[in-house]
């Protein structure tokens, strides 16, 4: 899909919520192609920054054999770079898709100038995530062949004219970040053929794309007379470890130029406890509020959104009790399990121990809660007790 229609102002688009049918592509294809969403102005100030780094590095002989540059932690070696995170043409996705608890633990600018090589073609298709794609994946013997969780997504920023084929393009399959394995090939030729489905994205300086970090996707080779270009930033949550080396001089004019969102997309900690801060609880483990991304979506009444990651946590839902009279939740605890009386949810040790109290809902209303978990329906057409599922639930929460 490309998405056409985009607010005048980045500011304005910042904080516009997507839409339902953004939404839905996304979560189909794996991307979305945003053509001139980046200003002429902006994509100029890039570009002089992208030579700028690209002539330091080769002075100092840091490019490849090809002549290629890729630098990572790229926003802590450019003010311009760094300003573009929370850029609002594309950041409105980004924030929309994954919520608030957010960061930028991988950036990078690609610069690959033309190569002609008679080397043996190599594979080169991959997801993004390393260790992600094998430690987060579901035994498929018991939960069936689930896609792993997408756990971050990337904003592309196109810097050169890429919008003819051979001119080093990403390439990618739609919809292939559904699958958590591909056919890899051994033969020459069928590795230089590609995979069955591949599109390259062809664009111009300017576009961007957002795709899911599962996408299978592969650069191919630059053999035209232009040098590519790309900026790359990528998103996760706040409580996964970062991937580029890039430690914060606080002390630097280019962190006192950084906005407070800006300074949480670059990894900063707020308020005493800087670790809990990360996932997104401040003293006494309670959501912060203060949180720069989410103060900002929720004075714009944006938190109240019907997604998980945009929603506000003290709520029960359609036909609860007054909410004012109702004491807050904790960060990641989940009314949907609370006694109506007392309104404290069901403890993990009481799950255990099968001693939830009278006010446990019953196995229907479990499944009913857990709903799209292939896992609970299994269970439940098995024939297990209401202890067993009690203790198998408890698992998940632990």
């Amino acid at each position: 899909m490309t998405i056409t229609s985009q607010p005048d102002t980045a500011q304005d688009a910042g904080f516009t919520p997507i839409t339902d049918a953004e939404r839905r592509e996304f979560h189909e294809r794996g991307y979305l192609h945003l053509p001139g969403v980046v200003s002429e102005e902006r994509v100029a100030e890039l570009q002089a920054e992208a030579d700028r780094l690209y002539a330091e590095h080769q002075s100092v002989g840091h490019l490849d054999k090809t002549g290629s540059l890729h630098l990572l932690g790229a926003v802590s070696h450019s003010l311009a770079f760094a300003r573009m995170l929370d850029y609002g043409p594309t950041f409105r996705y980004i924030w929309g898709l994954a919520g608030w608890n957010i960061y930028s633990q991988h950036n990078h600018l690609d610069v690959n100038p033309p190569y002609e090589e008679d080397e043996t073609p190599r594979w080169e298709w991959h997801q993004d995530g390393w260790r992600q794609n094998s430690d987060a994946e579901y035994y498929a013997p018991f939960y069936g062949d689930i896609p792993r969780p997408m756990l971050s997504l990337k904003v592309a920023i196109v810097l050169s004219d890429i919008s003819e084929p051979g001119r080093g393009q990403t390439l990618c399959i739609p919809g292939s970040h559904l699958n958590n394995s591909m056919y890899r090939p051994t033969d020459p030729e069928e590795i230089a053929k590609g995979p069955e489905g591949a599109v390259p994205w062809l664009a111009k300086p300017g576009d961007a794309f957002i795709f899911d970090r599962r996408l299978w996707h592969s650069r191919s080779r630059n053999r035209s007379q232009f040098t590519r270009r790309m900026l790359f930033m990528s998103y996760t949550y706040r409580w996964i470890r970062p991937v580029d080396d890039m430690p914060i001089d606080r002390e630097s004019a280019w962190f006192a130029a950084l906005t407070p969102v800006q300074r949480q997309l670059v990894g900063e900690a707020f308020g005493k406890l800087k670790v809990q801060n990360m996932w997104g609880v401040g003293d006494g483990g309670w959501v912060d509020d203060t949180i720069p991304l989410r103060a900002e979506l929720k004075e714009r009444g944006l938190l109240a959104g019907r997604f998980p990651c945009l929603r506000c946590r003290d709520t029960r839902g359609p036909g609860s009790a007054d909410r004012a009279s109702r004491p807050p939740l904790r960060c990641g605890q989940s009314r949907r399990f609370c006694s109506p009386d007392t309104h404290f949810p069901a403890t993990k040790a009481g799950l255990l121990m099968g001693s939830a109290g009278p006010s446990w809902p019953t196995i229907p209303e479990v499944a009913h809660s857990c709903s799209g978990t292939r896992s609970i329906t299994w269970l439940l057409s098995s024939g297990i007790s209401a202890g067993a599922l009690r203790r198998w639930i408890a698992l998940l929460l632990l």
